[in-house]
């Protein structure tokens, strides 16, 4: 009954299982790859466990023609080289489908003799070439398999391995054998072993009892130095907290009371007076409605609009990628997100949004570091103002390059992750300029009227997709574009600068400019769960300037 990820379509469905975890809390979630082995073509649990199908039954191998079942099993074909280049392989590519889902953490099993936990142990494995006898050659495989997934695996991810540590039968694993395979496995690039015990044969006797695989994850992690897991009849929270607090461990598993309580973890959090879930904000409950796990890629994020957006996401739990051409602000903005905010996770990226390259290459990046793009603000933008008898053409393929092509450039990446998750927001910063226009800026009034129209355009391309494409327009913002225009009026009238301010002003019925954090609002509530069907749309934030 285990779910498989050997092909495409399964890589989109946990794609889409992967996205519904991450939007609708802070959890982290682990892909575990296995190869059933000698254990292959067998009924459900169910059923009869580890017994053969009825009919249809499927060839198997394993390390040796070892038998699971004597006389009820198959017996398995032992393993070529060949057989051992596709099985690593096939690991391989079930490793990047992982990584293309967006899974936080991988896990090999190498336990309850299955494939990989046959090599490693002495009853199952009675090879007699480079593959069998001494430990260092039963590791052989299960080791190259390690390494050639870990190699596959974002580096900032952590691999775990999940191993028996010991066969509850005579002739089994050794002690030695165990502490001797973690110490590999540490030096191969595993992160944590999460420690489980036998299932090897079906002769074995286990000494069941309340915590009683903890002693294996407590001694491989104070002799060999590497993060545990402890697992197996650990059902209360005070076993939790001993284990840990006490060293012997680093985290526990809960498998069974889960199955039993799907409310375990609430309920236990409860229990000892901690808040149940948090958003990156540190405000408790934040589930519904929050950005916790999502990707929001931001551009022009170092300052004004584009700061407050990033900082307003970050705070309900987005891991924020912020774009811009200036490196120092960029990282002053992130410092504020993370300071504001501890926990939040962001990213810092210089590029061009005007260059194609450059941000194939940043979105690559942001991608690698937090996963597909769920939601794409494209605020980078200018503003530069002329007559039109003295626009040149510098000034207009200016505006139209980094206002209207840099938008186009930055959907133009992130819209596949979108379209393969069936979910995504896009948020294009335009200006009440894109829709009444203004004198003396024909060329940035163009472009934004560009934007709009792509906003409007796409929106309808991908209406049924699950994707929705909106437009914010501002109308005059306290910003950098602002203050330079003030300067602007002040250099070309003589004006003093509160003079040029109220010109701007008075162009808002509210008599006010508009303060970034309405637009970084704005764009939050286009990100959450209940504006699905807004698309297409073009808000307009202005005091009533513009009515559409």
């Amino acid at each position: 009954g285990c779910t498989g990820l050997w092909n495409t379509a399964q890589r989109d469905v946990w794609q889409r299982i992967v996205t519904f975890v991450h939007a609708n809390s802070q959890t982290k979630i682990c892909l575990q790859l296995g190869h059933s082995g000698r254990k292959g073509s067998t009924q459900l649990g169910w059923e009869e466990p580890d017994h053969p199908l009825a009919k249809d039954n499927w060839a198997i191998y394993a390390a040796s023609a070892e038998p699971y079942l004597e006389g009820v099993s198959q017996t398995p074909r032992p393993m070529t080289r060949a057989d051992m280049d596709k099985v690593r392989d096939d690991f391989v590519r079930a490793t990047l489908f992982g990584e293309e889902a967006g899974f936080d953490m991988l896990e090999l099993h190498m336990a309850h003799g299955y494939l990989l936990a046959g090599f490693l142990s002495p009853l199952t494995n009675h090879r007699t070439d480079e593959y069998g006898g001494t430990i260092e050659n039963r590791l052989r495989f299960p080791l190259e398999v390690l390494i050639a997934v870990r190699a596959a695996w974002p580096q900032h991810k952590p691999v775990s391995v999940r191993i028996s540590a010991t066969d509850w039968a005579p002739g089994g694993l050794s002690e030695e054998d165990v502490l001797h395979l973690a110490r590999a496995m540490k030096a191969a690039g595993a992160d944590i072993i999460d420690v489980s015990s036998g299932q090897t044969v079906a002769s074995q006797a286990p000494v069941y009892g309340r915590m009683w695989q903890t002693p294996f994850a407590d001694r491989i992690r104070n002799e060999v130095g590497i993060a545990t897991i402890a697992v197996g009849s650990v059902y209360d929270a005070d076993h939790v907290n001993s284990i840990v607090a006490a060293g012997r461990a680093d985290l526990c598993a809960i498998a069974r009371p889960h199955l039993a309580n799907s409310a375990w973890t609430l309920e236990a959090a409860a229990e000892q007076g901690q808040p149940a879930t948090r958003s990156a904000s540190g405000r408790p409950g934040m589930i519904e409605g929050s950005l916790a796990g999502r990707h929001a890629v931001v551009t022009g994020a170092g300052r004004g609009i584009g700061a407050a957006i990033a900082q307003t996401l970050a705070a309900e739990g987005a891991r924020v990628s912020l774009i811009g051409r200036d490196a120092e602000t960029l990282r002053a903005a992130a410092t504020t997100i993370e300071a504001a905010y501890p926990g939040a996770e962001t990213l810092t990226i210089r590029a061009d949004v005007s260059d194609g390259a450059a941000i194939s290459v940043a979105i690559g990046r942001a991608r690698a570091k937090f996963g597909p793009v769920h939601i794409l603000v494209n605020n980078a933008g200018q503003a530069s103002s002329a007559a039109f008898v003295k626009t040149d053409e510098a000034l207009w393929n200016r505006m139209l390059a980094v206002n209207l092509t840099g938008t186009y450039l930055c959907t133009r990446e992130v819209l596949p992750d979108m379209l393969k998750l069936s979910s995504g927001r896009i948020i294009n910063i335009a200006s009440t300029a894109g829709l009444r226009g203004y004198a003396y800026v024909v060329a940035y009034t163009a472009s934004k009227h560009g934007v709009v129209g792509l906003t409007r355009a796409l929106a309808l391309e991908v209406a049924a997709s699950g994707v929705t494409v909106n437009a914010i327009c501002p109308g005059y913002t306290e910003t950098d574009i602002v203050r330079d225009a003030i300067s602007t009026i002040v250099s070309q009238t003589g004006r003093s600068a509160e003079e040029a301010r109220a010109v701007l002003v008075r162009t808002n019925p509210q008599r006010r400019l508009i303060q970034p954090q309405e637009i970084a609002q704005a764009s939050l509530w286009l990100c959450g769960p209940h504006t699905a069907g807004i698309t297409g749309q073009c808000l307009t934030i202005a005091g009533g300037e513009v009515m559409v």
